[in-house]
């Protein structure tokens, strides 16, 4: 899926195993800045980081080879600034109509550039294809621009919390979004 505006081209690439490398280099690159004042100080060294890439990297072979979630890359201008994962929802209490927007990632220096809400409408027009009516995403409730990027896109706060070890207990809250299927 290709979209251009101002002589700018954001591609948006569906993933192979072969990508688990790539992946994961962006998702550790973006926790650095994104999870910066959020997690303990331990968790964002260069070695935490590092072990971090691997332990995605083995993640992401076996969900890709697996088929166990849908994976893209972000590419803008040539470059890869950004991924995405989503599947059907893991929640227990979840039906197999809602999936689930397990990670959106963009590297810090393209946040702003629409590159998000861009690659949010695409996850959102391929859940609606694939016959999903509700998407939901787990976000730390101190991670504000997260939030606000996702309020901002139509999602809100569906009442659910859970406990999250991350170096501490942390809480993530849950924002859902009703897919409206289009009518013609």
């Amino acid at each position: 899926d290709n979209v251009q505006q101002e002589g700018l081209t954001m591609e948006i690439i569906k993933c192979t195993e072969s990508d688990a490398d790539e992946l994961a280099r962006i998702v550790t690159e973006t926790l650095q800045t994104a999870y910066d004042g959020i997690l303990p100080p331990d968790l964002m060294d260069t070695g935490a980081i590092q072990q971090r890439k691997g332990h995605l990297t083995y993640y992401y072979q076996n969900a890709l080879r697996q088929n166990w979630t849908e994976s893209y890359l972000i590419n803008f201008n040539g470059q890869n600034v950004g991924c995405f994962t989503f599947g059907l929802c893991r929640d227990p209490d979840c039906d197999g109509t809602t999936a689930e927007i397990l990670s959106m990632h963009i590297i810090k220096g393209y946040r702003h550039k629409g590159l998000g809400s861009q690659s949010l409408d695409f996850i959102e027009n391929e859940l609606k294809r694939q016959g999903y009516n509700r998407a939901l995403i787990w976000v730390l409730r101190n991670n504000v621009n997260p939030i606000n990027f996702y309020i901002k896109n139509g999602f809100e706060p569906d009442g659910t919390c859970r406990s999250v070890v991350l170096g501490k207990n942390l809480l993530e809250q849950s924002y859902a979004k009703t897919l409206k299927l289009l009518v013609f």
